[in-house]
């Protein structure tokens, strides 16, 4: 069910029955992309059905039950109401991987896959503030393209599939 909708009204409508809906069992309620019902309501720039949104949302949050739990996902966690931020007790901030873990990453998702050693350090620099996904898409697009061309993994492969995926990482950050 999508939560958020071009009519006005429909937004804090579809929140509360997804809630609804989630409290009549057990379960875990995972909000994905949370930043879209959940952004501040200070900023002047958003429709005043998101801020009413976000009020409905809330409620939601403080009206559901201790028989579930209730995950959210962000990569805006900045834009997100401070209100909300104070009705989850836990919260996991990932961020980029350093250095040694980006290597160490690259050469698990290698694997046995014949490469050029030279490409770990370049590459690991190049991916500074990527995450682990968007490093794992970047790998893959890379061995696909020696696969093609039936040859060991190299820097131009790295290379190429990094152009391909910069306008994702350059949103993303």
């Amino acid at each position: 069910m999508r939560s958020s909708t071009v009519h006005l009204g429909e937004t804090g409508s579809n929140i509360r029955k997804i809630f609804d809906y989630a409290s009549a069992f057990p379960c875990v309620l995972f909000l994905d992309e949370f930043d879209a019902i959940a952004r501040t309501r200070d900023n002047n720039d958003e429709v005043k059905e998101m801020a009413r949104a976000v009020n409905t949302l809330l409620q939601c949050l403080d009206d559901f039950g201790d028989r579930s739990i209730i995950m959210a996902a962000t990569n805006l966690e900045k834009d997100l109401d401070q209100a909300i931020w104070r009705r989850f007790d836990t919260k996991l901030i990932y961020t980029v991987p350093e250095q040694e873990q980006r290597k160490l990453y690259i050469e698990i998702l290698i694997g046995e896959f014949e490469y050029d050693p030279s490409i770990l350090t370049e590459t690991c620099r190049q991916l500074a503030r990527c995450s682990f996904a968007d490093i794992e898409q970047i790998v893959l697009k890379a061995k696909r393209k020696a696969i093609i061309e039936r040859m060991p993994l190299q820097m131009k492969h790295m290379q190429n599939a990094i152009e391909e995926y910069k306008p994702i990482i350059v949103a993303a950050y």
